[in-house]
């Protein structure tokens, strides 16, 4: 939760810094359409290195890979820090910054969410991710928060140095931790066999083919939110900081809903049903969003908003956590992460090029349409994800499970 808040604290400074670049150089036009550049170079290393993540979580210490991911983040945040203070982080020093954090951020997903069954009984995976994505939501109200009470008095660079500091907490927390056994098997596959096993699971499995085409259409059509809100607060609502993190604030706190929801569902089993309706609703959220021009109405939709996004996150890593083998975690994980990463990085970067030429709030409005009618699609044409759960399905069925990944 510490690291989070760190993450959101350099989020909100870069969103903002971005923003008032943009300005800077006579071209307060271009704001969403740097915003998307930044969201892109920050997710497209993932979408190389996403799926090979996911192969070396399964073949090595995933506590060791997470402390090394830690420290390469931090130095990263340090060296953003110093071009801050010293003036000298142009869009293309910040691009390249963001880039490398993308690429080692890749490894984390994946070590990260794979050492959850090893941790915890299956039967209380559900709480279990819904808690976890619950304390890392919480920090995306604290987060924007502080850095709003911050950022006038120690700016970005102060900001990202803050950053910096949270990430010796994570390493502390990854000390205290106990090794977690590996699994020979996977260790001793040949990497390439092992990634293309990786995919031949997700392609062949009856549920999570389709839940993960449902996380390519939400990632296209609703993920940017964060990445395009400094630009939707001053260009739409005329705010400025203050009232940025407010809104950064209100998405995240709905996520923290939407997470402790999931927690609070226990044996709920019409997931599916429960994943494919969220991401529809949550189209439908920032249609209502985009069409706000004061500040309130826009808190309450984007805090409504962020908690059907949240409930539809939280549930698509239930289903495949619950539904695959302990051997091909890291790599289900790996792709799910390439995916998502990879709709994230194309949705922001056409809802930013579209808000740049139409304005932000027309292009989340057009996203969130889209979204929608996509969503609807899915729920009647894929009828395996919408019966997860009944009688038709046996995703509770270990054997079933064990089966159908040989």
């Amino acid at each position: 939760m510490f690291s989070n808040v760190g993450n959101w604290i350099q989020t909100f400074a870069l969103g903002w810094y971005v923003v008032e670049l943009a300005v800077r150089e006579g071209v307060p036009e271009r704001g969403p359409l740097y915003l998307g550049l930044v969201a892109g170079a920050r997710v497209a290393p993932g979408l190389v290195a996403g799926v090979v993540a996911g192969t070396v979580s399964d073949r090595v210490d995933r506590r060791r890979l997470l402390m090394l991911v830690q420290v390469m983040n931090g130095a990263n945040a340090v060296t953003l820090g110093a071009l801050a203070l010293t003036d000298h982080l142009g869009l293309v020093a910040l691009l390249i910054a963001t880039t490398l954090t993308g690429l080692v951020s890749a490894f984390d997903s994946p070590a990260r969410q794979a050492m959850v069954p090893a941790l915890v009984p299956r039967t209380a995976i559900s709480s279990a991710v819904g808690l976890m994505l619950a304390t890392q939501n919480l920090a995306t109200v604290v987060g924007p928060l502080i850095g709003g009470l911050l950022i006038a008095s120690i700016g970005v660079g102060g900001l990202l140095f803050l950053n910096a500091a949270s990430y010796i907490v994570i390493i502390g927390a990854l000390l205290s931790m106990r090794a977690i056994p590996l699994d020979h098997v996977a260790t001793r596959a040949n990497v390439l066999r092992s990634m293309q096993e990786g995919f031949a699971y997700v392609w062949r499995d009856p549920v999570i083919r389709p839940l993960f085409v449902l996380l390519i259409v939400t990632g296209l059509g609703g993920r940017s939110l964060t990445q395009l809100m400094p630009a939707f607060a001053h260009d739409t609502l005329h705010a400025g900081a203050i009232e940025l993190s407010w809104l950064l604030g209100a998405a995240g706190l709905g996520a923290l809903a939407g997470s402790m929801l999931s927690a609070s569902l226990g044996g709920f089993r019409r997931r599916g049903l429960l994943v494919v309706v969220c991401s529809a609703a949550f189209g439908a959220l920032l249609v209502g969003f985009a069409m706000q021009t004061t500040l309130v109405p826009a808190i309450v939709l984007v805090l409504l908003a962020s908690t059907a996004m949240q409930l539809h996150i939280t549930n698509h890593v239930t289903l495949y956590q619950m539904r695959t083998p302990p051997g091909l975690q890291g790599r289900v994980v790996g792709t799910s992460s390439t995916l998502s990463l990879t709709s994230g990085s194309v949705g922001a970067l056409l809802i930013g090029s579209l808000g740049t030429v139409a304005g932000v709030n027309v292009a989340i409005g057009v996203g969130g349409a889209v979204l929608t009618v996509a969503a609807l699609l899915i729920l009647t044409r894929m009828a395996p994800l919408r019966e997860v759960g009944t009688h038709r399905d046996h995703l509770f069925d270990v054997q079933a499970v064990a089966a159908l990944s040989e």
